[in-house]
């Protein structure tokens, strides 16, 4: 698919990072709650339409 991606989670706070060197686009969420990732697959769906390994990856492997 092209695209690069970084995640992590401490206490009370998640951040997702992913772009596309392809589609010249990015996107980054930064959450101050324990379930923020729960906004990631919304918003990168508008910012990189289609589908992402990266966004099944988390789906199945990242409990909040």
């Amino acid at each position: 698919a092209g695209t690069f991606f970084q995640w992590g989670k401490t206490r009370g706070i998640r951040a997702f990072a992913m772009g596309s060197v392809a589609a010249r686009a990015g996107v980054v969420v930064l959450a101050n709650g324990e379930t923020g990732l729960r906004a990631v697959v919304p918003i990168v769906a508008k910012v990189l339409p289609g589908d992402h390994p990266a966004i099944g990856w988390m789906r199945a492997c990242v409990t909040e």
